[in-house]
């Protein structure tokens, strides 16, 4: 799931600053007496210094616990990153602000055992003050930019819907103002923004259905034009990369009436150019607006090409759909449904086993029970065996832990003998 919609917002290196510096104002006791000790001076300012340092390390910690470690993010995501801001990028935000954790908590203990050991008042206070106007100045310099990004990557991954890369989709796909957007409130509970203009959907919008007894995802791409991948723009980049990395379905919708204002042969070309994403899953071509245009009435030039297209992908079927007509759209989710269920089926035959075969694998094998164990449990306990087990003890004792008590023993025997 998109762990990002739970991520709070992320605090800038000034203000995270300012509120150590109201915080540490707050803290009590603020003041030292002037007839304190020594040692009451050094607990006064490392517990400032304590206090101080763990503000700023639970704070850090819990950005990083609301994101999702890198390592841990699906590819689906990873990729979203990558287009939109760079998931080296990412990588390296996260990374600095980890080891600033680690590297305050290592200085802050170093500067409590100096405090520690420092008799003189007004050291420990210039200890205190050091501390902390170099952690001041580190915050501003270090966490500065890796926050920028931090903050940066929440917000546009939050703008995604909440989608699981792992459930089974129908992802739709095509040239702008091809249906898409029709189909998708149709066949599910979400209720697109459909126009009579193309590019009116920029980013990815999710709906659910149900077939079987089982939920489906089904996701609308914003439009796709035949350019070159370094020509495509973040938006129509979202479909390739939800094509690539989710456990999906693809519809590759074609217009053949040609009302989306691209010709036909201009949209298989797209599909030629992008087959080798889905090529290894279930695919679909689904003729739309066939109360303009059927199937059957396309020209013989543009049926061959289109099974041109389609003997690039052998797998690949074809369908029609009618945004007037609901039995259609109803009779394309039944095919493609079945499909996709019958494909999750056969790459994990075990699907509905109670125990999943990894759990099994995963178990570590017990460990055998020693042979003194066996004779411990079996033996009775009688005052035989009792000494019997005293005399296993005391010969299991290492040779290296006798001196040690002897030592000890010497040692409380001399001290007695001073005190004498």
């Amino acid at each position: 799931m998109n762990k990002f919609h739970l991520s709070k917002t992320i605090p800038d290196a000034e203000d995270i600053a300012y509120r150590l510096k109201t915080a540490m104002e707050a803290h009590q006791p603020s003041t030292l007496r002037p007839d304190a000790t020594s040692s009451q001076s050094q607990r006064f300012y490392y517990q400032k210094v304590e206090f101080g340092s763990k503000l700023i390390v639970d704070q850090l910690s819990e950005i990083l616990e609301s994101f999702p470690t890198p390592s841990d993010i699906h590819p689906f995501y990873q990729a979203w990153i990558s287009q939109n801001y760079g998931l080296s990028e990412f990588q390296g935000a996260y990374d600095t602000t980890y080891h600033f954790i680690n590297q305050l908590k290592a200085d802050s203990e170093s500067c409590i055992d100096t405090i520690e050991r420092t008799l003189m008042r007004r050291d420990c206070h210039n200890l205190k003050f050091t501390f902390f106007k170099r952690l001041i100045v580190k915050i501003k310099s270090e966490l500065e930019e890796p926050l920028f990004i931090l903050e940066e990557t929440r917000m546009q991954l939050k703008t995604l819907p909440n989608i699981d890369p792992t459930d089974s989709a129908l992802v739709l796909f095509g040239y702008p103002n091809v249906s898409k957007s029709s189909f998708v409130n149709i066949a599910s509970n979400v209720d697109v923004d459909v126009q009579p203009y193309a590019f009116t959907t920029k980013t990815l919008q999710l709906g659910f259905f149900e077939f079987e007894g089982r939920r489906f995802q089904i996701l609308d791409t914003p439009g796709i034009l035949n350019r070159d991948i370094e020509e495509r723009n973040v938006i129509e980049m979202q479909a390739i990369v939800a094509i690539a990395y989710l456990n999906c379905s693809v519809l590759f919708l074609v217009d053949a009436s040609e009302e989306c204002g691209y010709k036909l042969s201009e949209q298989l070309d797209l599909f030629d150019s992008l087959h080798s994403i889905f090529a290894n899953k279930p695919s679909y071509m689904l003729f739309t607006k066939t109360d303009l245009l059927k199937y059957d009435d396309i020209s013989e030039e543009g049926k061959k090409r289109i099974e041109e297209s389609l003997a690039k992908v052998p797998t690949c079927q074809k369908l029609e759909y009618c945004s007037f007509e609901t039995e259609t759209v109803d009779a394309v989710k039944e095919v493609v449904c079945t499909s996709l269920l019958k494909t999750a089926y056969q790459k994990s035959p075990k699907i509905y086993s109670a125990v999943p075969e990894e759990t099994i694998e995963s178990r570590k094998p017990v460990e055998p029970i020693s042979t003194l164990q066996k004779q411990q449990e079996a033996t009775p306990l009688t005052a035989e065996t009792t000494a019997k087990k005293s005399e296993i003890r005391i010969s299991t004792v290492s040779a290296e832990q006798k001196p040690k008590k002897r030592i000890v023993k010497r040692v409380v025997r001399r001290g007695r003998k001073k005190k004498q």
